[in-house]
């Protein structure tokens, strides 16, 4: 981006060098400084801290990969608005083939760098949903109607697209046409209206979020005594209440900012009880993230196992997922924000989480003769569709708001095997709301 003769710029570029190779937490100015070639005089003239640093890194590079992308726009005709679409999603992806370490900065580093950062990326997002909404409403203005809501068509593209930049794999030009194909799976019947986000929240209006289950700021110290309980059963309810108040403790503090002394006198507990059962906060975060997962992917399996239609099943598992993490608010975020603070492991584990997830699909290919033929990246999408609504539930604190998306979120995940019209129809009858919704 920068040619060197702008010290600044210099700088910049050495951020996303470094954030977009090694993370943001190898973004220290010690390494910033390494990779430019640059003094530590150099850098405090210019930024007060390496946040300060990343903030500037990052409004360049959405600037920049912005830029890049309204140029591939460009050469589309405003006629063809399912067209320019697609144009700019094969235009992301090959932009990520190009610039992954920019790409990253961008998707991935911004949830890791804290509560401003993380306001910027969902900005970014919100930008990018906005101009998909519009080129969706042009295309059923003339006669093609898409029914995915653009937070989840944008999840589904920026899902898999970080899974391959993250564990490897086929670079993210290579998912296109498999892309396009599954998008295309949400085309409802000629004249069929699209449904708003209004249409959405009155749909799942019957559906009423449990309280969240939060974990008090200071647990009781367990009884002594004759109240006690035995020594096996009082160090599995320490440990129990390590892990949830470290989920507390990051949910309020933020991953970087988290520490084992205050994580202790939150639980009341003892150093050496944290250290009987953890080696560090990392150790306790990634038991955190263990036990989140875990009790979510028993929750849905267990809720998807019971007798009914492959349709029904999937309406009954993503509300036991749903309901969970809305009962369960502190180990959601840790989940799908704070663990990219953490980086390492348990982002690696963020992306390996949707796999079992996506198991629950399998039987929708065989639900009728097209969803034969549908590529297995649908249910990679539909994970991706998945992650960003959790995501953005966080990021906007309305984490149990999440239970009355489970109509839409059941819709994704159906569609493509049953047809829009039929999914649609399903939803609206598990969810109670009124019959005219599919017609109208």
């Amino acid at each position: 981006m920068n040619d060197g003769s702008d010290p600044r710029g210099h700088l910049v570029d050495a951020v996303v060098q470094v954030a977009g190779t090694a993370g943001t937490s190898a973004a220290t100015v010690d390494g910033i400084v390494k990779a430019a070639g640059a003094s530590k005089a150099t850098f405090y003239s210019h930024f007060a801290n390496r946040h300060e640093a990343f903030a500037a890194a990052f409004e360049v590079v959405a600037q920049e990969l912005a830029r890049q992308l309204r140029s591939e726009l460009a050469r589309c005709s405003r006629d063809d608005p399912l067209a320019t679409l697609e144009a700019g999603l094969r235009g992301a992806l090959e932009i990520a083939d190009a610039q992954p370490q920019a790409t990253r900065v961008l998707l991935l580093e911004g949830l890791a760098a804290g509560p401003a950062m993380r306001a910027a990326f969902l900005a970014e997002l919100r930008q990018a949903e906005d101009a998909i909404e519009e080129l969706l409403i042009r295309a059923e203005e003339a006669g093609t109607t898409i029914q995915l809501p653009p937070t989840e068509l944008l999840g589904g593209l920026i899902g898999p697209m970080t899974t391959r930049m993250y564990l490897g794999g086929e670079r993210p030009a290579s998912l296109a046409d498999d892309l396009m194909t599954w998008i295309g799976s949400y085309r409802a019947a000629s004249g069929t209206r699209r449904l708003q986000a209004a249409d959405w929240e009155r749909l799942g209006s019957a559906l009423h979020p449990p309280l969240p289950e939060m974990v008090p700021g200071r647990w009781p110290r367990l009884p002594r005594g004759r109240a006690a309980r035995d020594a096996a059963t009082t160090r599995a309810m320490h440990r129990d209440r390590v892990v949830r108040t470290t989920a507390f403790v990051a949910r309020s503090k933020g991953y970087h900012a988290m520490t084992v002394a205050e994580v202790v006198a939150s639980a009341n507990v003892s150093r050496g009880v944290f250290y009987e059962h953890f080696k560090s906060k990392d150790d306790a975060f990634f038991a955190a993230q263990t036990t989140a997962l875990e009790e979510s992917i028993g929750a849905a399996a267990a809720a998807f196992a019971a007798p009914a239609r492959w349709p029904v099943r999937s309406w009954r598992g993503i509300e036991a997922l749903f309901t969970y993490f809305a009962s369960n608010p502190d180990l959601a975020i840790l989940q799908y924000l704070e663990a990219h603070a953490a980086g390492g492991p348990a982002l690696q584990r963020v992306f390996e989480s949707r796999r079992p997830f996506e198991m629950f699909l399998e039987e929708g290919y065989r639900q009728r003769e097209e969803a034969e033929a549908l590529p297995r990246f649908c249910s990679e999408a539909i994970g991706g569709a998945f992650a960003a609504v959790m995501q953005r539930v966080a990021l906007e604190a309305r984490v149990g708001h999440i239970v009355k998306l489970v109509p839409r979120a059941t819709f994704v995940a159906t569609a493509p095997f049953l047809g829009a019209h039929e999914a649609l129809a399903l939803v609206t009858s598990l969810g109670g709301a009124r019959p005219g919704l599919v017609d109208e």
